[in-house]
């Protein structure tokens, strides 16, 4: 079986091993940099072990850091 593939080859995987996760949750894991993933085009690819990793440390805060200073300007 391949450990890489797309959000639906992934969550495709998930069911049959029964892990009871929605297309949805990939996804958004994805766009909140709680799952890694590379793109090709507009595919996401995503490492099966990755997405074990997630389920089983939990729901942790998202990687991504959008927190910017304000100017002074802006106040």
């Amino acid at each position: 079986m391949v450990d890489t593939n797309t959000i639906t080859g992934t969550f495709n995987r998930a069911q049959a091993e029964n892990l009871g996760i929605s297309r949805n949750f990939i996804r958004s894991a994805c766009l909140d940099g709680r799952l890694k993933y590379s793109k090709a085009g507009k595919k996401y690819l995503i490492y099966y072990p990755n997405l074990l990793e997630l389920l089983k440390n939990g729901d942790q805060p998202p990687q991504k850091q959008n927190i910017r200073k304000l100017n002074e300007r802006m106040l």
